[in-house]
């Protein structure tokens, strides 16, 4: 039986020196996602249509990034640029603006359309009743006489209709949207719809700003 040799350089098949390992493909380490859901891409850019101070870079939690506060033609710019978008997020000014701007249009033409409605509607029956009265005729069949204020009213009734549905989605969308900054899911605007779910609904879309909503995206 043969003897192992005593050096390694008596073997020619044992070279000596270190052993040269030919490198192999790196093995991608596991990075902990950002506060927000998703990785970013690869040089620490931030996803699409996020701003530029969404995170550090890759790997890194995102910084809470609050929204900034807008002026009142801001806000209903932003709210009709943001027509029927129910992602992201919107802040305190963007939805009270907002609020007065529905309260001053629908409040306006609604209670005027309703005056002029009700003023109609008496000076023409209040015609009929005087005209029967002065000329003792009174027919079964009233004659109705179309006043001006009657026709503005409901001129102005239809043209409320049409706003109300106008605003109906834009408005739904940024409650949406601010529910989605205080941190809570935009299903919660459904409590409306329950008795006095309004009020709650209210006092959500009232909080402020939460690090939560930042899982809603910018």
């Amino acid at each position: 039986m043969s003897q192992p040799p005593s050096h390694p350089g008596e073997n020619p098949q044992y070279p000596p020196g270190p052993v040269h390992v030919p490198p192999g493909p790196a093995q991608p380490q596991p990075q902990p996602l950002p506060q927000g859901g998703a990785p970013w891409p690869p040089g620490g850019q931030p996803p699409p249509g996020q701003p530029q101070g969404w995170g550090p870079g890759w790997g890194q939690a995102a910084p809470f990034v609050m929204r900034p506060k807008v002026g009142f033609a801001d806000a209903i710019k932003s709210g009709f640029r943001n027509y029927a978008n129910f992602n992201g997020r919107a802040v305190n000014s963007e939805f009270w603006w907002w609020f007065v701007f529905e309260y001053l249009v629908l409040g306006i033409l609604g209670y005027l359309a309703y005056f002029l409605v009700f003023l109609g509607f008496m000076t023409s029956l209040g015609g009929v009743l005087s005209d029967s009265s002065r000329t003792g005729y009174r027919s079964r069949d009233l004659d109705f006489v179309w006043s001006a204020p009657l026709v503005a009213g409901i001129v102005l009734s239809i043209l409320f209709l049409l706003v109300a549905l106008a605003l109906l989605i834009p408005g739904l969308a940024l409650r949406v949207r601010r529910l989605h900054d205080a941190g809570y899911s935009g299903w919660f605007i459904l409590l409306s719809l329950a008795p006095f779910g309004s009020v709650v609904v209210l006092a959500l879309l009232a909080m402020e700003s939460s690090p939560e909503g930042m899982k809603y995206g910018y």
